[in-house]
């Protein structure tokens, strides 16, 4: 084996006489497939008595390493406020050093600004970075592993489908040191809600006053924002809704099973029942 400084070149020259040496081979190739820059890009592999699976699967190794050099850039902070301090730059700025240090190349770049904690279908940016770098066959990078989501069920959900992502701290970071770096980020968001909760309670208790000091005139503006953004799902949803009048279905929960079957979810991301069915028709009126 030899490595090329500056190219990260591997090649590869074995010669393995024995079954047990074959899966020695395939572990090799899979802890070397961890580094963000490993390359096979040429490889003299002499296999006696190893069944045909062992050499497929160490073509499909090479294959995927050869993909890895392709990334895009995940950059998350969780308030706007955040990302007017520098948190978004701050991170763009790490991952594109990176990225030049180890010659990957940025297909796009993605900005969002929701809480680590949300669902997947309540963050529609990090979804079409998904699906952009999906269908390129790039890996995502993120600065740490708290950018991609702070929730562990998340984290092991996207390892067990094989979703390419990268933390640029820790590059070569197993599975399992990944769903340890979830588990911490998950710890780290349940500890500061706790502390931020009692901190308001004690602030209360001693006579603070909490809440915006112009609620009496935002109200009625976040109000209508609320009321514009439902009606404008409402108008986008009603298509669906006469198809499937059309179609002979016109009940309150037959619609709603219909949506929850074609995937298409409500508003706020959740199934769909009579009720919420029901409160669109009424919009739609």
């Amino acid at each position: 084996m030899r490595i090329e400084q500056g190219k990260c070149l591997v090649f590869l020259s074995l010669k393995v006489g024995s079954v047990p040496w074959c899966g020695t081979l395939i572990s090799s190739i899979r802890c070397m497939s961890r580094h963000p820059n490993c390359h096979f890009l040429a490889s003299a592999v002499i296999l006696r008595h190893c069944p045909t699976n062992s050499i497929l699967y160490y073509k499909s190794c090479v294959a995927y390493i050869l993909s890895m050099t392709e990334c895009v850039l995940f950059m998350r902070c969780s308030t706007k406020e955040q990302g007017t301090k520098w948190s978004i730059k701050r991170q763009q700025d790490a991952l594109h050093s990176f990225c030049s240090r180890n010659g990957f190349t940025v297909l796009a770049e993605y900005e969002e600004v929701a809480s680590g904690g949300l669902s997947i279908d309540q963050r529609p940016v990090l979804k079409e970075a998904l699906s952009f770098a999906a269908s390129k066959q790039a890996t995502i990078l993120v600065l740490d592993v708290s950018r991609l989501s702070r929730d562990v069920e998340m984290i092991a959900g996207f390892l067990n489908r094989g979703v390419r992502f990268c933390v640029s701290d820790a590059p070569d970071a197993s599975h399992f040191e990944l769903q340890l770096r979830a588990v911490f980020a998950e710890e780290y968001r349940r500890k500061l809600r706790a502390r931020v909760k009692h901190g308001l309670a004690t602030a209360k208790r001693h006579g603070k006053v909490l809440g915006s000091p112009t609620l009496d005139r935002d109200r009625p503006k976040a109000w209508a924002a609320l009321k514009e953004n439902a009606d404008k799902f409402a108008l986008d949803i009603a298509p669906i809704i006469e198809e499937l009048n059309a179609a002979g279905i016109t009940s309150a929960s037959g619609i709603a099973r219909a949506l929850n079957s074609r995937g298409v979810s409500t508003r706020r991301g959740g199934n769909w029942h009579a009720s919420t069915v029901l409160n669109i028709l009424k919009r739609l009126k």
